[in-house]
């Protein structure tokens, strides 16, 4: 939706089928793949980002930013949790038969993250004892 030639979002558009944001902390423009891009003063920018960089760029500093608040599901099904322990979903079977920490929802079973990890830890550290 545009409003006084801004969308809802803060873009204009502006020619060459470019859009600017103005925003009250950054002022950035979309160039369209191919055309040269250029600063303010109209000299070529200090440096150029893919999409996929940009987005790397902005989840690294959304993730510093949220800091431990971005812990992710609370609760994962056991593919997620061996990718996240890095083993296969056959070890968390083995796993649980040794006492690995589980919720039941309904009658799904459901693995807590950080609970597994310190049961980890607790178990490594049992085993040096």
């Amino acid at each position: 939706m545009k409003r006084n030639g801004t969308d809802t979002a803060g873009f204009t558009e502006a020619p060459g089928k470019s859009r600017t944001f103005e925003g009250p902390l950054v002022r950035s423009k979309y160039v369209p793949p191919g055309k040269p891009a250029e600063n303010d003063v109209g000299a070529a920018p200090a440096f150029n980002l893919t999409g996929g960089q940009l987005s790397a760029l902005i989840a690294t500093a959304v993730t510093e930013a949220l800091g431990a608040h971005n812990v992710g599901p609370l609760l994962v099904d056991k593919q997620s949790l061996a990718r996240k322990i890095g083993c296969s979903a056959a070890h968390i079977d083995n796993l649980r038969k040794r006492g690995l920490p589980v919720v039941y929802v309904g009658e799904a079973v459901r693995f807590e993250p950080p609970a597994v990890i310190e049961w980890l830890r607790r178990q490594t550290s049992n085993d040096t004892e």
